[in-house]
């Protein structure tokens, strides 16, 4: 790696608006509200924020034991992803990618309509 030009490997969403068009309810239970383009919060952060919301928010008993399961292997998938990243592995990084957004997607299914949590 050069002193001024650096070579990183990086996962990033291009469009937040696509994170709320592809997981709108995992996102009003995470932000209260789908990120727009301008917002920085994309698929790794709605990860993260998941994970907080279970953690610490005024989340209810039943909620939690459906969102459990799939949430504990979507952070366990972004933290494998980070460390494909900082091993300078694109190619796994890629299909954990891959498989984050089918763990979101499944979560998806499981998570209540805006409002009725």
């Amino acid at each position: 790696m050069g002193t001024v030009l650096q070579v990183r490997v990086i996962a990033q969403t291009l469009s937040a608006s696509d994170t709320g068009w592809f997981w709108r309810k995992l996102c009003f239970l995470a932000f209260g509200n789908v990120p727009t383009d301008q917002d920085k919060r994309g698929v790794l952060e709605l990860v993260d924020a998941l994970v907080d919301k279970f953690r610490f928010g005024d989340m209810d008993k039943e909620l939690k034991a459906k969102l459990e399961p799939g949430l504990e292997k979507a952070a366990a998938i972004k933290k494998e992803l980070e460390d494909a990243l900082a091993d300078w592995n694109p190619g796994k990084a890629n299909s954990l990618s891959n498989e984050l957004e089918d763990a979101l997607d499944r979560l998806e299914d499981v998570a209540p309509e805006p409002g009725a949590n």
